[in-house]
């Protein structure tokens, strides 16, 4: 549980971090979209993957986890 103090804070960097997710997948298939070949979901899905693997490495590091 968070601090009195600090929840704002949290909660706004949680909304944050969700809309800015929704702006990078809204380009990312924006960008792919118009790719000629049939390869526009797996450049889209390579590149969701990037994110996945940075927060994975974080969250390894993360002190509460161990």
């Amino acid at each position: 549980m968070a601090p009195p103090k600090y929840k704002g804070a949290i909660s706004n960097g949680f909304q944050f971090s969700l809309n800015m997710g929704a702006l990078s997948s809204n380009l990312i298939y924006y960008g792919t979209a118009k790719v000629d070949n049939d390869s526009g979901w797996r450049i889209s899905l390579f590149m969701a993957t990037i994110p996945a693997l940075i927060f994975t490495l974080g969250a390894t590091d993360v002190l509460g986890t161990r």
